[in-house]
């Protein structure tokens, strides 16, 4: 996730209900993406579906750090 994208246009804070809105989307994605995905073993299978780890980033915190 961009972070630098959030920031108001007047670049007095972060627009967080857009912010949480992405956030949602990209977990969802992201989740779904755990039970569409094909896995070379049943163990590796029922770890990943037990766990449910995703990988979401961030990035432009420096620039959310100048605000």
């Amino acid at each position: 996730m961009d972070l630098s994208k959030f920031i108001t246009k007047d670049r007095h804070g972060i627009n967080y209900e857009q912010l949480e809105l992405a956030t949602k989307l990209a977990i969802r994605f992201l989740d779904s993406v755990i039970d569409k995905s094909g896995y070379p073993t049943k163990d590796i299978e029922k770890w990943v579906k037990e766990n449910r780890a995703v990988g979401a980033g961030l990035m432009g915190f420096a620039d959310y750090c100048l605000l």
